[in-house]
């Protein structure tokens, strides 16, 4: 029987933990396949695509940074989400790519499902939460994708801090954005949200200030919070860090009251969960088994 192929692609992704992921769901389910990491220099990354135009028995792959939204241009397909909220155009990154043949790539992005269903699945454990506003740190491709999720998830607004501002006034074209969802997929989140941005150094007058703040959300790689300076995080704040390597993150966590930490992990396998289901035909259990089995590949590499 023919083993199907998938990859990772990006400059550094040597230490991703996504083939453990596929591996894991691989043995479970008793697919005949193999998920390797594939690092591409960003002066190859022409001659390496169309070099995977040609490999036989791919069924698709996942792309990280740098290469989320330079991919679109080699797709003879994209599932755009309706990311029309006055953002200058804005596109969601891909992240995900299938191969439905030689000749024919879809691409899409599966970050915004892996951000939902990470928190709704924290809610099944810590209650519902999501009545006041969302602060999100960063503005890179994942942090797109998880202002489109909480956009949609009824909260009444969502804040955007970032050390670029000059960056989200091109993109916002002003402060405040009003988005309503017509026409969503996800028809229980359909919601109006203020969306608004704002300098990084603005960041802890509005934690300290805002008194309906449900979660404050890390898309850096860095802790951004200033140790030297207080913040009055309300202890019923949740925190939620994307980094998942190490499994605390990027200290940030350290901030938030223990049960009121996201771990990063998370959103890394509930991303990956939506792609094995478009690639191999199954929908995998996002369960604590696989936590549990990757948590000991994070211990053992310290």
């Amino acid at each position: 029987m023919t083993k199907k192929k998938a990859y990772v692609i990006g400059t550094n992704v040597s230490s991703s933990l996504s083939p453990s992921i596929f591996e894991f769901w691989f043995k479970k389910y008793n697919v005949n396949a193999k998920y390797n990491h594939k690092e591409i220099k960003e002066e190859n990354f022409d001659k390496e695509i169309h070099l995977l135009r040609n490999e036989k028995d791919l069924v698709g792959f996942n792309i990280t940074t740098p290469y989320k939204e330079k991919i679109e241009n080699y797709l003879d397909d994209s599932f755009q989400h309706d990311w029309d909220i006055d953002l200058g155009g804005e596109k969601l990154p891909i992240n995900c790519v299938s191969v439905e043949s030689q000749k024919f790539w879809n691409g899409t992005n599966t970050d915004w499902e892996g951000a939902i269903n990470t928190y709704v699945s924290f809610e099944e454990k810590r209650g519902k939460n999501r009545e006041g506003s969302v602060f999100i740190i960063g503005y890179g491709g994942a942090s797109k994708a998880i202002i489109y999720s909480f956009s949609r998830m009824g909260f009444n607004q969502v804040k955007v801090f970032n050390r670029s501002f000059s960056k989200l006034k091109d993109i916002n074209g002003n402060d405040n954005v009003f988005i309503s969802y017509q026409n969503s997929e996800l028809k229980r989140l359909k919601t109006k949200c203020k969306i608004s941005s704002y300098k990084l150094e603005e960041l802890s007058d509005h934690i300290n200030q805002d008194e309906k703040l449900n979660v404050i959300i890390n898309t850096t790689p860095v802790n951004v919070f200033d140790n030297n300076k207080t913040y009055k995080i309300n202890p019923k704040t949740w925190g939620f860090d994307i980094v998942y390597r190490p499994r605390e993150g990027a200290g940030f966590l350290k901030f938030f009251d223990p049960k009121n930490r996201i771990q990063g992990i998370q959103m890394l396998v509930y991303q990956a969960a939506p792609c094995f289901n478009r690639w191999f035909g199954i929908k995998p259990d996002v369960d604590e088994h696989i936590f549990e089995h990757l948590y000991e590949i994070l211990q053992e590499n310290k």
